[in-house]
Parts: C-alpha cells; structure tokens; sequence
C-alpha cells in the first residue's frame, strides 16, 4: 500500500502570486447559524425549566437548581462567541482584514506585523502582534478557524516581510521571503 501525498509546501511559495489579492477565506455561514438557534434554544430551554419546574418546586434540590443555570451560561457563550470571533478573513495587498459575523472590524497592516507566533495555552491560536496606525503595541488572537490555516499564515508571512516568528511558526510558513527571515534571526542569536 503506497502512501499519498497529501500536502506539498512547494505549493506554498509565493502564494499570494498563484491566489492573488484580494483574498477571502470565511467560516461556514450556515454552520454558524446552526450553532447559534441551537445554542439560543438551549438558553431558552434552561429558562423555561428554571421557571416552569425549579420555581414551582418547593423541595427541588440545589443540583436541580444550579444545573439549568449552567446549561444556561455555557449556551450563552456560545451565542456570544460565534457573534464576536472571526468570521471572515480578508488578505489584501497592504493589510490583513478580520470581520466578526455582527460587523467588527480590525485592519492589521502587513507593514506594522512584527512578530507571527502560536499560543503555548490550550486554546491554540496564532498571536499576531503589531503596530497599529497610531504607533501602539497591539496583538490580535487569530483563532485557527478556517481550513486553509497554513496557507493563510504562509500569505501572511510572506506579505508581512519585517516579521520575525516563534520556533513553530517557522516550521509552518514556508515562503521563499520567511527562509531570509530565519537565517538572520539565527545568526543573530549566534
């Protein structure tokens, strides 16, 4: 049995060249939406219980009490993160463009990128870091969403030329401008 080859890097150089620019990568709308009415009859569900059965229940248990608002909060959160996280993603020439699904919207120029590293928590994301447009320090959280992650941080580091990266990310952005980036960072450590 021979083994294919799923993933070639080659087809990573000079991405931005093969896709072209703009580009848009999004989260799937109608899954989204899935999450969000299932996770907006839950909350409802964990209210109607609380009122219907916990209220009129003198001798209803503390368990039976707190469970309903648990089931509550985390259904709450759930509506709440897919309103506030990325939803699309936008490459373009000069910058990196984030959407939330309500509207939110951060521009991110390639040229203010300074560093591109991963998360070392559970919750695994990319760490963006940045000078924004009136010359503050800022980080972005870019949550690993989307199917394409490694070809939009190979777009990423290779439009971003003055970033440097953390151990992994070297690894993962494969760019013909990112293979510089490397050799001089480890000769400047030397």
């Amino acid at each position: 049995m021979t083994k294919e080859k799923l993933f070639d890097p080659e087809e990573l150089i000079n991405i931005n060249q093969k896709k072209g620019l703009p580009r848009a990568y999004r989260f799937s709308l109608s899954t989204r939406i899935t999450i969000l009415v299932f996770a907006f009859l839950v909350c409802c569900y964990a209210v109607y219980y609380l009122i219907t059965k916990v209220a009129t229940s003198p001798d209803a248990t503390m368990i039976a009490k707190f469970i309903p608002i648990i089931i509550f909060f985390a259904g709450l959160n759930t509506i709440l993160q897919n309103l506030f996280n990325i939803h699309k993603l936008i490459l373009t020439e000069d910058a990196l463009i984030v959407k939330s699904l309500i509207g939110i919207k951060r521009e991110i120029p390639f040229a203010g990128i300074t560093k591109i590293s991963m998360s070392k928590s559970k919750k695994r994301y990319v760490i963006i870091q940045y000078i924004d447009t009136k010359n503050k320090k800022r980080q972005y959280f870019l949550m690993l969403v989307f199917r394409n992650m490694i070809e939009i941080l190979n777009s990423i580091g290779e439009l971003a030329i003055n970033s440097k990266y953390d151990d992994f990310m070297t690894s993962i952005i494969v760019s013909a401008d990112s293979k510089k980036t490397k050799k001089t960072e480890v000769s400047n450590e030397k």
